[in-house]
């Protein structure tokens, strides 16, 4: 398993990770999980992944509150700081950067990491199954901009209707 120093993130992989840190100390949860992130994603205004999340429902605060709902609160609690991440979120994220430098990416972004929880987390499947309805054509969208794009430029927006990024009306 390869390790990836802290500047190997992208702004906008660690805007998410602090967006689904808050969301999962609102809702009384000890650990961050892909539900977490998946909120924390739809949330970040700049990464691939929010944005082709975006485009992929018609309403993003629907999609946001039925994975709310799907993760009920607990108890509330006095929760602070920065909470560990769930084993399975772990993997995912060391999945995200072998692969980003296994295609020689200069970051690891939201996009290798959705991403990889689109590859190897039967959880975020079965989520965004409910709001998502083609989750194989998200995965080949996301793949497409990752091999074209080669890197998410750290705190710059992402712009998904470059010339051949999209279909002919210029969408995802």
């Amino acid at each position: 398993m390869r390790h990836a120093t802290y500047e190997m993130y992208s702004d906008d992989i660690r805007d998410t990770m602090l967006r689904a840190n808050r969301e999962a100390k609102r809702r009384g949860h000890t650990l961050i999980g892909t539900h977490h992130v998946l909120i924390g994603m739809w949330l970040e205004p700049t990464g691939l992944a929010g944005m082709v999340l975006r485009r992929c429902v018609s309403e993003p605060g629907h999609a946001i509150r039925q994975i709310r709902r799907l993760s009920p609160p607990r108890r509330w609690r006095w929760l602070r700081g920065k909470l560990t991440m769930s084993d399975g979120l772990q993997r995912v994220v060391d999945l995200a950067v072998e692969y980003a430098q296994d295609q020689n990416h200069a970051s690891v972004g939201t996009g290798g990491v959705l991403l990889a929880m689109l590859q190897h987390d039967s959880a975020t499947r079965d989520l965004l199954g409910q709001v998502v309805y083609e989750i194989d054509a998200l995965q080949a969208t996301l793949t497409r901009h990752l091999r074209e794009m080669m890197v998410e430029a750290p705190g710059e927006p992402v712009l998904l209707d470059a010339p051949g990024l999209g279909d002919k009306e210029g969408t995802l």
